[in-house]
């Protein structure tokens, strides 16, 4: 599953938000966050 995000935040389809929510499930990791993105992951507060 990583690699779609990877991919689509590649190709523009997704957005730092859109690679946080596969962060948040699980698929990636904060270090892979940052990696492809080029700034620390930041959790964000839900009202889940």
């Amino acid at each position: 599953m990583w690699d779609i995000a990877v991919m689509c935040y590649n190709s523009k389809l997704y957005s730092k938000d859109d690679v946080k929510v596969y962060v948040r499930a699980g698929f990636g990791t904060p270090d892979q966050y940052k990696e492809l993105v080029g700034e620390d992951y930041e959790s964000v507060a839900t009202n889940e």
